[in-house]
């Protein structure tokens, strides 16, 4: 079997960059046009630790062209991350119930002309599933597996949190963090160079409204955007950034292309900064 090895890929230069490319080339899969090789070697230049094999990468694609109607041509995987489903392949739905079986699989970020998609495969892929909720953005915005600090090292909330924000990244130095608990307060506090305010409750909730908003999230499918960034190139030009964490997702976006994210994300986020105005 032949396989698309990224687990040692590291930057190179001159003619080593070259060499790399080359083979990258060599390797494309049959029915895979040539016009598709920047995708691999844009897994290369990321250092992606993944072994992707030839026939899984072959399915997806074509598996993604028969569900966007977009040619085989125009679609490029950007990113892929191993993962462990349930029975529903990780993908959330309101009031779904889905077996507690454990399949071992890949989450892939797939590009098109105008857009990105989010794709959930077993190993084999003999199992193909659209996460549609996180699917959507507009090319101007990167989609990517790549969580600032990584997901991993992201503290866990206290059982009582139904919601965090936290804006942060600008040139100040500042990062606000708001939180909604299960008591209906909305706390606010921030942090600058010099500065440590102590946390305000700023508003409070009824249960009702409480209620209502995890309903949003729910409704919305809030933890299909696990793992997630919908970020620009201004997110290191000091724009800040928005991390949104609750029990079970955390994800990043940047506001400057808040009409470029999925629909769903841009409801969370306007229902969100709704509800927590003074």
């Amino acid at each position: 079997m032949k396989y698309f090895n990224f687990s040692q890929s590291k930057y190179f230069f001159g003619t080593a960059i070259l060499c790399s490319i080359a083979v990258m080339t060599a390797m494309v899969p049959p029915g895979l046009t040539q016009t598709t090789v920047p995708q691999y070697v844009n897994l290369l230049s990321q250092a992606t630790p993944n072994v992707l094999p030839e026939e899984v990468g072959r399915k997806l694609i074509e598996q993604v062209s028969k569900d966007t109607r977009i040619t085989k041509s125009q679609l490029k995987i950007t990113e892929i991350k191993p993962a462990d489903f349930d029975g529903c392949l990780g993908i959330f739905r309101p009031n779904q119930l889905c077996t507690k079986i454990l399949i071992q699989g890949w989450q892939a970020i797939i590009t098109g002309p105008n857009s990105t998609f989010v794709y959930h495969l077993s190993q084999d892929a003999s199992r193909i599933a659209q996460n549609d909720t996180a699917s959507g953005a507009k090319i101007a915005v990167r989609v990517s597996f790549e969580l600032f600090g990584g997901i991993e090292n992201i503290p866990k909330l206290e059982p009582d949190v139904i919601l965090k924000s936290t804006v942060s990244g600008d040139f100040t130095g500042r990062t606000t963090t708001v939180t909604l608990t299960s008591d209906g307060n909305i706390t606010q506090f921030t942090i600058a160079p010099n500065i440590r305010s102590r946390p305000v409750v700023v508003k409070t909730l009824t249960p009702q409204q409480v209620e209502q908003f995890k309903k949003v999230l729910e409704n919305r499918r809030f933890p299909n955007f696990n793992g997630l960034s919908y970020l620009t190139s201004a997110a290191v030009a000091d724009f800040p950034t928005t991390t949104y964490q609750s029990q079970d997702t955390v994800t990043h976006y940047i506001s400057l292309e808040q009409n470029s994210m999925p629909r769903s994300l841009q409801q969370v986020i306007n229902i969100w900064e709704t509800l927590i105005k003074p």
